[in-house]
């Protein structure tokens, strides 16, 4: 029998709220980018939104993730615990989302093509996550926080690390914007484990660890966290769109592609800032916190609409559909998909946590895994 007061978050003092409020938001721009992507090609309105939103939902989630990086003296244990919590829930959510492709080869295709399903699961082992290509992001997170790990054990100076962020964050770019010499001299494929991009993750993740303690307090008064929301928020709309070495260029983190350096830096931080500082100006509520904590999940069920729905529901869009009924029915049809997702978290929470990103938990099915 479900709990339907799981729905009230687990509010404790390690908890911070805007946080998971920033969080939320993040989450519900990255349903709403895969609502626009199959329309990207055919509507400029949904291409230009979705350029907007991936301009910086991406790095804000990695910036965010670095708040929490804490030096450890057993880090093999450490990186266990890691593997638990990043790259379990990938396999986990294959497993999950693998009975609607089979039942996709089955029903909806004139002749199954079993081997391309077997060949997209075979990518597991190369870190690539093809039967739902939305949990990318944890395999990249896994690398960078590895990476990051080992970084915080050997230099002790905040200043030391802020350095080697940024070195990370501009080598790491460089590295992918020469992919092809790269991949030839490494003899690395590209996006294997995401050992490239995952540089470029690991600069946001250590920015945002030198960062979050003096973001922490600066202890703003409203009137001034609204007119930093308002500037980066102006300088966010100027600016995503100048990021366009070729037309219908976006930026994609999940495919190494980030155009012009410049303009791949001012979107991505005033967007991560945005959602910060907007965060703390909307009050929290229980859906709010209960989406925002739970972040990782709504990760991961994201790619059964993005694989299986959202291309058959915005495909019965009216191609002259003014831009403010278009923006409303995106929004309606994330808000929808989000709560969709509400029986399933609470039942993953309830029977397999440990699958799914916390290991750490004891549940009527499988005991403590860290233990």
């Amino acid at each position: 029998m479900i709990n339907h007061s799981d729905l009230t978050p687990r509010l404790s003092k390690n908890r911070i709220l805007w946080i998971d409020t920033a969080k939320a938001i993040g989450i519900f721009l990255v349903f709403y980018g895969h609502v626009l992507e199959p329309l990207i090609k055919f509507n400029s309105t949904a291409f230009l939104q979705f350029k907007f939103v991936n301009s910086f939902h991406m790095p804000f989630f990695f910036f965010v993730s670095g708040f929490f990086l804490k030096k450890s003296d057993k880090p093999f244990i450490r990186i266990k615990s890691l593997f638990l919590r990043r790259i379990i829930p990938v396999f986990s959510f294959g497993v999950l989302i693998l009975p609607f492709w089979i039942g996709k080869e089955l029903f909806f295709t004139i002749t199954p093509d079993w081997e391309k399903l077997a060949h997209n699961a075979l990518h597991y082992i190369k870190g690539n996550p093809d039967l739902n290509v939305i949990t990318w992001f944890l395999v990249c997170l896994f690398m960078a926080e590895i990476l990051a790990l080992f970084i915080k054990g050997i230099f002790k100076s905040d200043i030391a690390i802020i350095i080697i962020g940024i070195a990370s964050l501009l080598f790491g770019l460089f590295t992918c914007k020469h992919m092809y010499f790269v991949t030839r001299v490494t003899h690395i494929p590209k996006n294997f484990w995401y050992v490239h991009e995952s540089l470029v993750a690991l600069g946001f993740y250590l920015i945002g660890y030198f960062l979050y303690p003096r973001i922490r307090k600066l202890q703003l008064s409203n009137l001034k966290l609204t007119i930093f929301t308002l500037l980066f928020c102006l300088i966010l709309v100027l600016t995503f769109n100048l990021n366009k070495p070729y037309e219908g260029f976006f930026m994609s983190m999940y495919d190494s592609n980030h155009g012009d350096f410049l303009w791949f830096f001012i979107p991505a931080f005033t967007g991560t800032f945005l959602l910060i500082f907007l965060s703390q100006i909307i009050p929290s509520n229980k859906a709010l916190l209960f989406f925002g904590q739970n972040t990782l999940l709504l990760l991961g069920l994201n790619g059964i609409f993005h694989h299986f729905i959202n291309n058959k529901i915005v495909a019965i869009y009216p191609a002259d559909m003014n831009i403010f009924l278009f923006t409303a029915c995106c929004v309606l049809i994330t808000y929808l998909s989000l709560i969709f997702c509400y029986y399933p978290i609470i039942l993953i929470n309830k029977y397999f946590p440990q699958l799914f990103g916390k290991p750490n938990l004891k549940g009527p099915i499988f005991s403590n895994f860290e233990k």
